[in-house]
């Protein structure tokens, strides 16, 4: 793995991948990810990122500033407020899991890719210890629909807020004790009609459309465009 800093762009870390055939740029927080092909060179590289430059340095590619002084992180069944502190000497929770206070030394920056990292983390615990609400929820949705897992699991991950396997167990993501109750419903209802349709076919649209009252459309894309209080 190399890192370089590219004008306009700033830190760039460089992973070569085998099985790469072009230049994948992702920015995470402060650093850009450019993915290359395993026997790409220097010029190379370099030619890629001018290219990708205007994109990357574009508001939409700009690090989204996630955290706030004071900051309310409020949805049914969490409350946590974020608050600078000079009584921190580390990012700590503090008080009970329904009701908390994430703490954040005072010279730390709210705009750093690792201090925001460690307060998803944070966060991300917190969910956990409540995700028992997302269960509930999720019985409801089921029974409501007719719909029958044989388990629901609550996962770790940030990017998939979802999955069913062919156990027909359904995992859903602790991050979506982050979201409001009709998207987490919305992600409910995509994850049980994968239970009769283990695709993205236009027969499990239909199913999961129904089960989402003709919405799924528009529910997907709210979650699509929905600001996260986390680092995804």
């Amino acid at each position: 793995m190399e890192i370089m800093d590219f004008p306009t762009v700033g830190k760039v870390e460089i992973v070569r991948h085998a099985a790469a055939r072009r230049f994948i740029a992702r920015r995470r927080g402060d650093i850009v990810r450019l993915t290359v092909p395993a026997g790409a060179t220097g010029a190379d590289i370099a030619d890629a990122l001018r290219r990708l430059a205007p994109r990357l340095s574009s508001k939409r590619f700009l690090p989204r500033k996630l955290f706030a002084d004071g900051m309310l992180i409020e949805q049914p069944g969490i409350r946590v407020r974020i608050c600078l502190s000079g009584d921190a000497d580390r990012p700590v929770l503090r008080g009970n899991a329904a009701d908390a206070v994430l703490l954040v030394p005072q010279d730390m920056s709210l705009e750093s890719h690792e201090v925001q990292a460690a307060l998803t983390e944070l966060l991300m615990r917190l969910a956990r210890n409540r995700a028992a609400v997302l269960v509930e929820q999720a019985g409801s949705v089921a029974a409501r629909i007719g719909a029958a897992p044989s388990a629901w699991r609550i996962g770790r991950g940030t990017r998939t807020l979802g999955c069913c396997n062919g156990r027909r167990e359904i995992t859903l993501s602790a991050a979506l004790m982050f979201v409001p109750p009709h998207l987490r419903e919305y992600v409910m209802c995509h994850e049980l009609a994968h239970l009769s349709e283990m695709n993205h076919s236009p027969r499990f649209h239909a199913l999961c459309d129904a089960y989402c009252g003709g919405r799924e459309g528009a529910l997907a894309a709210e979650l699509r465009a929905y600001q996260w209080p986390l680092l995804r």
